[in-house]
């Protein structure tokens, strides 16, 4: 995939927020709060209900029901579909659509403060990416010392990414999930892959840049489990649907995916491709879906 990242940048076609994700989200809840939303954080759905052939509100998991004339979930779509509203309602093709298609994988991603400000002499470009071997090359942990890697100089081009006179690289390669996932379940285990995780990417981020060496301070190790546990996307899946031709081809799936008239779904796991600028323009058309239904 980095390949296409790198032409969209050759040809100036990518470009990203001149702030952290946090200011580029609060962006988004200040202009809603402006125009009369309401936002309940740490308030998980655990129930979408249905009367009469329509949604009419949400269960939250402390037992609240919360009455809507319609309902919008950019949540995991199988949670969506398959636990938060329930397989009766879904149209067989696209019940079997979720169960072939194919996902997005995830990712280990370790995240390196470094006590000192890099620039692009240190490193051209924010991205750039290495492959230690022409072998065929797995995804699990015992792979990580030859498996292709990418950093991300994020300070390069956002400073408030590390404090002042700090810079923040990035470390990310693919990972497989039900090794992780196994590993979750034993918490001894788990803490120990993940020190050997942050210390291979010391290590290669070491042998790359040798001007991080002996500045390293912060680092911070996610897993695919920790995508899973902070976004609720299906195995830590960082961008829905694979990209594969078949599913391309689609563009996006349903905005209103049942028979329901006022439920309807937006984000990855309708705009296919993922990623925040389609998300963005599905929110933009299913805002419109929603205030047609509703005059």
């Amino acid at each position: 995939i980095n390949f296409y990242l790198f032409s969209w940048l050759h040809h100036q076609d990518i470009f990203a927020p001149e702030v952290n994700s946090l200011a580029f989200s609060m962006a988004f809840e200040s202009r809603y709060i402006a125009m009369g939303g309401e936002i309940r954080y740490n308030n998980r759905v655990a129930k979408v209900l249905v009367h009469d052939g329509k949604v009419k509100g949400v269960r939250l998991e402390g037992g609240e029901e919360i009455n809507a004339k319609a309902v919008v979930s950019n949540a995991d779509g199988y949670q969506t579909l398959f636990q938060l509203l329930g397989k009766e309602f879904v149209p067989p093709p696209l019940v079997r659509l979720y169960k072939a298609a194919p996902l997005f994988g995830s990712m280990l991603l370790v995240s390196l403060g470094v006590d000192k400000v890099l620039t692009s002499k240190d490193m051209p470009a924010r991205m750039l990416s290495e492959w230690v071997t022409s072998e065929t090359i797995g995804l699990k942990l015992a792979d990580l010392e030859k498996a292709p890697v990418t950093y991300k100089l994020e300070t390069l081009y956002n400073p408030s990414a590390a404090p002042e006179s700090k810079s923040l690289i990035l470390f990310e390669a693919v990972a497989d999930y039900n090794e992780w996932k196994t590993l979750r379940q034993d918490s001894v285990r788990y803490k120990e892959a993940k020190q050997m995780a942050g210390e291979i990417a010391i290590r290669r981020a070491g042998n790359c840049l040798p001007q991080l060496k002996g500045k390293l301070e912060v680092i911070d190790v996610a897993t695919p489990v920790t995508f899973e546990r902070y976004t609720g996307n299906r195995e830590g899946s960082i961008q829905g649907w694979r990209p594969t031709p078949e599913m391309m081809r689609r563009i996006n799936l349903p905005w209103r995916p049942t028979s329901l008239p006022n439920f309807f779904m937006v984000g990855q796991w309708v705009s296919v491709g993922g990623g925040i600028p389609p998300s963005i323009m599905g929110g933009e058309k299913v805002a419109s879906l929603v205030a047609n239904y509703l005059r």
